[in-house]
């Protein structure tokens, strides 16, 4: 191959390589960097501990008394915050959820687009629109029974239609200061849960390094 051919695909090359290769890989770079680190998964934490409990394995080591009790915690926010969701979703009565429900396509946009595995955008969502559609009222929010917890279904689902209730305007004064005065609630135990779990990462990660 003489020169100008070499000359020739070797502009081919270059032209590739600018046009196509480089932006896909700057793409794939991007998304990646967008994606963040992997979540820190709880379950698997748990899972690891009740494995080492229930193994029959007597040289099995000992699991951590502090790892423990910070799980403990953690498993009790989670219930705290489940009947919190379950008790703002049960303010009104289920023909208006339901009313609501069908009309959550018209509810717009999240306030705050953030990443949802570290961080909750719809409860500061909730107490906003709450605030700027019905200001800034707060009345105790009975807490749910355990009956409207066991048809309480889908988490975000429920939050959803709550947004759907405060956007439709569904929601009586009363209703809607009882709204606010649950989501400050729920937004305080997803604060108190995000602490727990960087700790639990924290001393899981620690007690990896020393095995």
């Amino acid at each position: 191959m003489n020169l100008p051919h070499r000359m020739f695909w070797g502009a081919i090359g270059a032209s590739a390589w600018l046009l196509v290769v480089a932006p896909s890989l700057s793409d794939a770079i991007h998304r990646s960097t967008l994606e963040g680190p992997k979540p820190f998964s709880v379950s698997t934490v748990r899972a690891e501990i009740l494995g080492s409990q229930s193994s029959d394995d007597t040289g099995a080591p000992e699991v951590d008394p502090v790892l423990k009790e910070t799980l403990k915690k953690l498993t009790a926010l989670e219930f705290s915050e489940n009947e919190r969701v379950t008790a703002i979703w049960s303010v009104t009565d289920i023909d208006t959820r339901s009313m609501a429900e069908a009309q959550i396509s018209a509810v717009p946009a999240l306030t705050y687009a953030v990443d949802p595995r570290f961080f909750d955008p719809l409860t500061p969502s909730i107490i906003e629109r709450t605030i700027e559609r019905y200001g800034f009222a707060l009345s105790p929010l009975p807490r749910s029974t355990l009956g409207q917890r066991g048809q309480s279904g889908d988490q975000r689902q429920q939050l959803m239609t709550v947004l759907s209730l405060i956007h439709h305007d569904l929601l009586t004064p009363e209703q809607a200061a009882m709204t606010l005065q649950g989501a400050m609630e729920l937004l305080e135990l997803q604060m108190q849960r995000k602490s727990l779990e960087d700790e639990l990462r924290s001393q899981f990660e620690g007690l990896e390094a020393t095995l």
